[in-house]
């Protein structure tokens, strides 16, 4: 009858609460969130900066920056979990999202001080006419390229980067002060230099970044930047595979 199929509506809808109570005893909130695997040291890079000296850059300065990278990922790591731990609580209080703001600039530290230990070698060798072609058609020579490099990385004021940035259309030295700030979205990182204080005093002064700069780019690996113009032309993310 009808009033027999209302009985049962109303039998099965008052089960519903002690349903989703049991269920939410048994599945934790926690359990539900996946937890991202933690950024990787790549140690097999300081491996090969130490494979042979490196000229113009000492053993105690090069572990120094090393150290400064540790840290990079340690706080990367540790801001994420919290955040992640933030999301399953449905916590976006401001202190909360202003580790999303750091964190932006711990992941940045990661990724290009990768891309600048990577970019370099203790067994540098000329570049390849590829190379050569590929940078004199945006900078008329590739002596050119080399003389705007250098001159941007010794002599623009404050502190930061240098980064040769391009994409289909255009190839460009950048000035990228802070981590986070300045990368323009889309382009691939050719070539980076990394040219704060950190980077070079301990070998030549906080004054001496001309110096470190004319020797940095003796040891820059060109094999590894050719690799990085092939994924461009190639229309390929590059792989942080080191």
């Amino acid at each position: 009858t009808n009033l027999t199929r209302q009985q049962r509506v109303t039998e099965i809808t008052s089960l519903i609460p002690t349903v989703l109570s049991i269920l939410q005893t048994q599945i934790k909130p926690e359990a539900q969130m996946s937890t991202p695997a933690e950024l990787p040291l790549k140690e097999n890079l300081l491996a090969k900066l130490k494979a042979a000296p490196l000229q113009g850059i000492s053993t105690e300065m090069l572990e120094g920056h090393w150290a400064l990278y540790k840290g990079y990922v340690n706080n990367f790591n540790t801001l994420r979990r919290e955040l992640n731990q933030a999301r399953a609580n449905g916590d976006y209080s401001l202190a909360t999202l202003d580790h999303k703001r750091r964190l932006n600039f711990e992941l940045n530290g990661v990724i290009l001080h990768e891309l600048y230990f990577s970019n370099l070698t203790p067994r540098p060798t000329p570049p390849s006419d590829k190379v050569k072609q590929y940078f004199a058609q945006y900078f008329g020579t590739f002596e050119k390229f080399m003389e705007e490099l250098v001159n941007t990385a010794s002599k623009t004021r404050g502190i930061g980067w240098t980064i040769v940035y391009a994409d289909p259309y255009t190839c460009n030295i950048h000035w990228v002060e802070m981590h986070e700030n300045g990368n323009p979205a889309g382009c691939m990182p050719l070539v980076v230099l990394d040219c704060w204080e950190h980077a070079f005093a301990k070998d030549y002064g906080n004054t001496g970044r001309p110096n470190y700069v004319a020797a940095v780019t003796q040891l820059i690996d060109w094999g590894e930047v050719e690799q990085r113009l092939d994924a461009l032309t190639s229309g390929h993310m590059l792989q942080r595979h080191y």
